[in-house]
């Protein structure tokens, strides 16, 4: 039977396309025209290795591997770094979870949008800096975390992602958020930690359910009256940042239970600090503060104030510990 090249092509495609049926059927073509499917058998069973590292590919017929593979929920991909195998990893309809740690990893394919049932995905550790906009499409997803990469923007895209319920991006060189970020309102954990933000992204704002926030080691110079706006979240952790200065509207963030304030340069408190009733872990220590206000005495439920590394007298320290006589105050 003579073979052209069409047709090899053809059968090809099939195998290569990522559709379980398609594969099946370039299986069933291949035997018939007798075309050498080696190279294909070579990527399945390598990959089968991969997410399988107890089970023996060669027993196993190609078939079956092929079967398997489309039925897998959850794959975590590391170091060796192997494009093809990304690639056919990209094609398993099926996955609920995907994790990709590898240090040579520089893009993710378009073809990542395909895994509409995705609900977790996990990216760490690469060369990354720019997430495809099709990751849009992946709106089943409830979990994001895309730590320690080179990311230096988001897509707009993300903003579809509205069942998301925690984003880790710390460890990366974001700058800002896109303002479709608003639109993710059921995350309750959102890290951003260890980036180079300079302005607080006002998407943040917006996001209700937010519960916490961490925004350490960034360089944020103020945080805007809109901050007011969360007044579910009850962790904000904004260490070692650029903060001289507080607006009143946190005073609105009336569910606060742990503020940390750690190394920034603060040199006043705003008297509607006194609203955060709940608030019970205030750390404020490494600042420039020489009093605080008198409302602070209005926390009843603070356990402990942290204020050592602040220029104040012990005269300001004494006084603040006859406010709180039930809150530990450190100071030395």
């Amino acid at each position: 039977m003579s073979l052209n090249q069409e047709e090899q092509e053809n059968v090809y495609r099939l195998l290569y396309s990522g559709q379980l049926e398609s594969i099946r059927l370039g299986l069933k073509l291949a035997k018939t025209l007798q075309i050498d499917i080696q190279p294909f058998q070579a990527v399945i069973e390598k990959l089968y290795k991969r997410v399988y590292p107890n089970k023996d590919a060669f027993r196993v017929p190609l078939a079956q591997q092929i079967n398997n593979l489309h039925q897998l929920k959850e794959v975590k991909m590391r170091d060796p770094y192997d494009p093809v195998i990304l690639n056919q990893i990209l094609h398993l309809s099926q996955l609920i979870s995907l994790g990709i740690y590898s240090t040579d990893l520089t893009e993710i394919s378009e073809e990542i949008g395909k895994l509409t049932q995705l609900a977790c995905l996990c990216i760490s550790d690469t060369q990354l800096r720019n997430i495809p906009s099709q990751v849009g499409q992946l709106t089943q997803l409830r979990l994001l975390e895309l730590p320690n990469n080179k990311l230096t923007s988001l897509p707009n895209e993300i903003g579809n992602l509205t069942q998301l319920t925690q984003i880790d991006l710390c460890n990366n060189n974001l700058t800002t958020l896109p303002e479709q970020i608003s639109n993710l309102k059921l995350v309750d954990t959102l890290f951003l930690q260890n980036n180079y933000f300079e302005e607080f992204p006002i998407g943040i704002t917006h996001m209700s359910g937010l519960g916490i926030l961490d925004f350490s080691n960034n360089t944020l110079c103020d945080l805007p009256p809109e901050i007011g706006n969360l007044t579910r979240i009850d962790t904000v952790i904004l260490i070692n940042n650029c903060l001289e200065t507080l607006p009143p509207e946190i005073g609105k963030m009336t569910n606060l239970y742990k503020l940390e304030l750690i190394g920034n340069i603060l040199v006043s408190i705003p008297p509607e600090i006194g609203n955060l009733v709940q608030l019970q872990e205030l750390n404020l220590c490494q600042n420039r503060l020489t009093s605080l206000p008198v409302e602070i005495r209005n926390l009843k439920s603070l356990k402990n104030l942290i204020l050592k590394d602040n220029p104040m007298s012990k005269e300001s320290i004494t006084e603040i510990r006859s406010w709180l006589p039930d809150c530990y105050v450190f100071f030395e």
